[in-house]
C-alpha cells in the first residue's frame, strides 16, 4: 500500500513537472542574425525579417532633357524568409514605391541536402556576378552598363547550390524569360557556376573566384518603347514603338574575383545575341560588355565575398566606420544589328558607351553605408534623348543605405 501510494505520488510529479516543461520547450529563440528571427528550440522552424531601404540623390551637369537634379527612394524592401519542418523554405521580397508596389523575390523551396535546394516562384535568375550580388553589399551606387540587357528577377522554377562558405557555387533555372515581364512565347534557360578553388586556404589567393554563365531562349517579347539607361541611372537611348525580339536569344559571361586585404578587385565579360526586328527589317544585333571594379579599403577591415569578416568587425564609435575608395570602369559595344534590324529610336544608337565612376562608400556600421560617386558617360556617337543631343555627361549620385 505505501509502495502504491509512493509511486502514484512520484507519478503525480513527475506528470505536473512534465506539463511545466513543456511550455518553456515550445518557447522560440529570438535574437538577430543578419535580420531579426524567431526559432523553434530544436531548429526546425525558423522566420527571419529583414529590410533594406535606399535614398538616393542625383545631380548632372548641364541642361539635357530629363536630367532633373532630384532625391528618390529607389529601394524600400522587407525580407521575410524561413523554413519550415527543417528543409521546406521560403522568402518574400516585396518592394514598395510611391505610386506601386512590386515584388523582387517570391519563392517556396525545398532543401535537397545541405546547401541544395529546389525552388519555385519569383526567383532571382542565375546569371553573372553583377545580376547576383546583394544589393547591401555592392561597392557602386548602380549595376554596370549591361544591366540594360541583363536578366533580373523572373517567374519560373530552378535549383540552386553552394553559399558564401562553399567552393562551388550556382544553379540552374527555367524562367519566363525576360525579368520584368514574360515572354509572349517561350521560357528561358539560365545558369550559372562560380569556383573559389582556394577558399579555406589562406592567403594571397584564398579570395579568388572564377565564374562562367549562359542563358538561351527561342522566343517572342515586345521591346516597344523600352530604354537602355547609363550608370547615373537615367536613359539615353529608346527601342522603337514596333521593336521586338522574334527568334533566338542568348547571353554568356565570364567573372572573376580577387579579395586579399583591404582589396578587392572584380571583372566581368559579357555578351548578348539577339534576333531583333520592326515591322519593316530584320537583324541579328550583339552586344559585348565589359567591367572592372576595384575597391580599397582606406581603414582596417577586411571584406569577404558577402560584406565584412567577423574577425575584423566595423568600429562602433559614432563617427568613424570604415572607409572604402572605389573606382569602376563598365563599357558595351553595340554592332550595326542594332541599326539594321531599326529597333532604336533615330539617332539614339551609340555605337558604344563607356562609364568612369570614382567614389567613396562610408560604413558607419555593419548596417548602414553612405555612397558618395562621380559618373563620367561617353557616347562614341552621339545620341538624341528627348530632344538634345549627348556626347558625354556628369553626374554625383550619393546614396544612404539602412539594411537589417
Amino acid at each position: 500500500m505505501k509502495v502504491g501510494a509512493v509511486t502514484l505520488l512520484l507519478w503525480l510529479a513527475l506528470s505536473d513537472a512534465s506539463a511545466q516543461e513543456t511550455p518553456l520547450q515550445q518557447t522560440p529563440h529570438v535574437g538577430y542574425d543578419n535580420g531579426f528571427y524567431m526559432r523553434s528550440q530544436e531548429g526546425a522552424h525558423e522566420l527571419k525579417i529583414g529590410g533594406l531601404f535606399i535614398v538616393r540623390g542625383r545631380a548632372y551637369s548641364g541642361d539635357a532633357a530629363e536630367r532633373v537634379n532630384e532625391v528618390d527612394l529607389p529601394l524600400s524592401r522587407l525580407e521575410l524568409s524561413g523554413k519550415l519542418d527543417k528543409r521546406f523554405l521560403f522568402l518574400f521580397e516585396p518592394r514598395f514605391g510611391v505610386s506601386s508596389s512590386s515584388l523582387d523575390e517570391a519563392w517556396v523551396g525545398y532543401e535537397l541536402a545541405p546547401d541544395w535546394t529546389l525552388r519555385a516562384g519569383r526567383l532571382k535568375v542565375p546569371y553573372s556576378q553583377d545580376e547576383w550580388q546583394p544589393r547591401r553589399w555592392r561597392d557602386t551606387i548602380q549595376k554596370s552598363l549591361f544591366n540594360s540587357f541583363g536578366v533580373g528577377d523572373d517567374n519560373g522554377v530552378g535549383t540552386y547550390f553552394g553559399s558564401r562558405w562553399t567552393p562551388w557555387q550556382g544553379g540552374v533555372a527555367v524562367v519566363g524569360g525576360s525579368g520584368s515581364s514574360e515572354l509572349d512565347d517561350g521560357k528561358e534557360l539560365a545558369a550559372r557556376v562560380v569556383h573559389r578553388p582556394w577558399l579555406e586556404t589562406g592567403g594571397l589567393f584564398e579570395g579568388l573566384h572564377l565564374g562562367a554563365s549562359a542563358t538561351f531562349v527561342n522566343g517572342e517579347q515586345d521591346l516597344s518603347e523600352r530604354e537602355l539607361t547609363n550608370e547615373a541611372a537615367v536613359p539615353y537611348a529608346t527601342y522603337s514603338a514596333d521593336a521586338r525580339l522574334d527568334g533566338l536569344r542568348t547571353r554568356a559571361g565570364l567573372e572573376f574575383g580577387w579579395m586579399y586585404a583591404r582589396h578587392e578587385l572584380h571583372g566581368e565579360w559579357t555578351m548578348a545575341r539577339a534576333d531583333l526586328e520592326t515591322d519593316a527589317q530584320a537583324d541579328t544585333a550583339n552586344v559585348t560588355g565589359y567591367t572592372v571594379t576595384y575597391s580599397h579599403m582606406l581603414s582596417q577591415h577586411k571584406k569577404s565575398f558577402f560584406g565584412f569578416t567577423k574577425d575584423s568587425p566595423l568600429a562602433t564609435e559614432p563617427g568613424f566606420g570604415a572607409w572604402q575608395l572605389v573606382a569602376h570602369w563598365s563599357r558595351i559595344e553595340l554592332d550595326e544589328g542594332f541599326q539594321g534590324s531599326g529597333v532604336l529610336t533615330a539617332d539614339s544608337d551609340p555605337g558604344t558607351v563607356q562609364s568612369f565612376d570614382l567614389g567613396v562608400n562610408w560604413w558607419s556600421s555593419a548596417h548602414s553605408v553612405l555612397r558618395m560617386h562621380a559618373i563620367h558617360t561617353l557616347y562614341e556617337q552621339p545620341v538624341t534623348y528627348a530632344g538634345d543631343e549627348l556626347s558625354d555627361e556628369q553626374a554625383l549620385l550619393v546614396s544612404w543605405q539602412l539594411h537589417f
